[in-house]
């Protein structure tokens, strides 16, 4: 139950700096265990905003979530949604970011038990111009789950991919991800497309 309800929420923080303004994303995340013992995947879809304020204000975010988790074939299906605050810096090549959010994610009737989970994530991400259009971005986030009805969780995860400038309002993104999570890890895949207004 715990491995359920914290994967649905883990690539909702990723966000770097960037300059001054409004955008849209569209993210895809999907996530399997890697431990064949449970059967566990999960693949989620979240549409977010930002606007910038710039690099010494920073940048507020809010989007919505929907996915499914599948544990051990029985299917979970999640919806909620998401607010964050960011803020980095760029140095050369080099840009250092930051992002604190907070979700709450609704998974509904699961058996008996209704429940849903407050989640809050701390994230610093880096990243560095190979190109003027292509950027190499790592990064690591903690979430902390706090389940109504169940308990409390706690997910680390790691991400390294590369990022693309398409246009100059258009941005797409693949980063592998690895998730260690209370009684196991997961291996996942996070593709992003953005668009700057």
């Amino acid at each position: 139950m715990k491995k359920t309800l914290v994967l649905a929420a883990l690539a909702l923080a990723s966000v770097a700096a960037s300059a001054a303004g409004l955008s849209a994303q569209v993210k895809y995340d999907y996530d399997r265990a890697e431990d064949s013992a449970v059967s566990l995947s999960g693949h989620r879809v979240t549409t977010s905003v930002k606007y910038d304020f710039g690099s010494f204000i920073g940048a507020v975010d809010g989007g919505f979530v929907a996915g499914q988790a599948v544990v051990d074939n029985n299917r979970v299906n999640v919806n909620g949604f998401d607010v964050g605050y960011s803020n980095g810096v760029t140095l050369g090549a080099l840009t250092l970011g930051g992002r604190i959010g907070f979700s709450q994610l609704n998974p509904g009737r699961i058996g008996n038990l209704t429940t849903h989970a407050n989640l809050t994530s701390i994230a610093a991400n880096v990243g560095y111009a190979v190109t003027p259009a292509l950027t190499a971005v790592a990064g690591a986030e903690y979430i902390d789950a706090r389940l109504k009805g169940v308990g409390d969780a706690t997910a680390t995860r790691y991400t390294a991919g590369v990022e693309y400038a398409v246009t100059k309002n258009v941005t797409v993104k693949g980063v592998y991800a690895r998730t260690r999570l209370e009684g196991g890890d997961t291996n996942g895949l996070t593709t992003a497309v953005s668009y700057k207004f």
